[in-house]
């Protein structure tokens, strides 16, 4: 996408100040602003997708022949080698054949048991069918290079969810980790203090298993909950560690339930 807006601004380079351009140059200025101003987060670029979107749009059909040949032979070159990997990668995990790539799979999610994959595997065929189909069908026109673009992008990603999901699920899901905490924690209804907690373990804690942690009410609090790595000292003044948990195969963080001594 950024290359054909780049393309776009290029071709345009004349006119950047009538409104069309302007404005699309206006909000991706904007919302990078607001990127770099907080501490950068790939999510807070988000609201910059959509002007370089449309940037991008008005610059992918009016690409020059070759250019627009090479770079769509490049797509389906690229995403044919990626879907061809993934697929690889499906069938080591579903059934730990080739056994070298089946053991590195294995060290994302230690003990993951495929279950049922006859509709992943049904998504994945029809997904991969569909590419093929695209390939030798589109028609000849000045956005075919875009289309395809488009749809390998979109194809790989629907064959990393069929396949791929339930391991990456399973390994970095804090399903596991919350529900260990939660029976600890059996039908505790005070607060629950936090250090060093995300965004993303905050929200995942409050969803799986209802876990509510608080900030700035840390000292009326019987528990606490620490975001740590698995060499920092376990002892904390004031606190007692009754449960130290982590997600299969993350060999960086752990979650420690402490509960405040008397």
């Amino acid at each position: 996408m950024l290359p054909f807006a780049l393309w776009s601004l290029w071709l345009e380079r004349r006119h950047l100040l009538k409104p069309p351009t302007a404005l699309l140059l206006a909000a991706t200025a904007a919302a990078l602003f607001a990127f770099f101003a907080d501490a950068p987060k790939p999510t807070a670029l988000m609201p910059a997708l959509v002007p370089l979107t449309l940037l991008a749009a008005a610059g992918a059909g009016r690409l020059r022949r070759g250019a627009a040949n090479a770079f769509d032979w490049f797509g389906m070159t690229t995403f044919t080698l990626v879907a061809a990997l993934i697929w690889l990668g499906g069938i080591a995990i579903l059934t730990g054949e080739p056994a070298r790539l089946a053991k590195n799979f294995s060290k994302l999610g230690p003990g993951f048991i495929a279950e049922d994959w006859t509709i992943a595997m049904i998504l994945a065929i029809a997904v991969s069918v569909a590419w093929v189909a695209v390939m030798l069908r589109t028609p000849r026109s000045p956005w075919r290079a875009a289309t395809r673009w488009s749809i390998g992008l979109t194809t790989i990603w629907l064959l990393l969810v069929a396949l791929w999901l339930p391991l990456i699920d399973y390994g970095k899901s804090y399903r596991g980790v919350s529900a260990d905490l939660r029976r600890v924690l059996d039908n505790h209804t005070g607060c629950i203090a936090r250090r060093g907690l995300g965004l993303a373990q905050r929200a995942s804690l409050d969803y799986f298993s209802g876990i509510r942690t608080v900030g700035n009410r840390a000292g009326d609090c019987g528990y606490l909950i620490m975001q740590t790595t698995p060499g920092a000292t376990k002892d904390l003044p004031g606190w007692t560690l009754v449960r130290e948990t982590s997600r299969p195969g993350d060999k960086s963080e752990r979650l420690r339930l402490y509960r405040r001594a008397e």
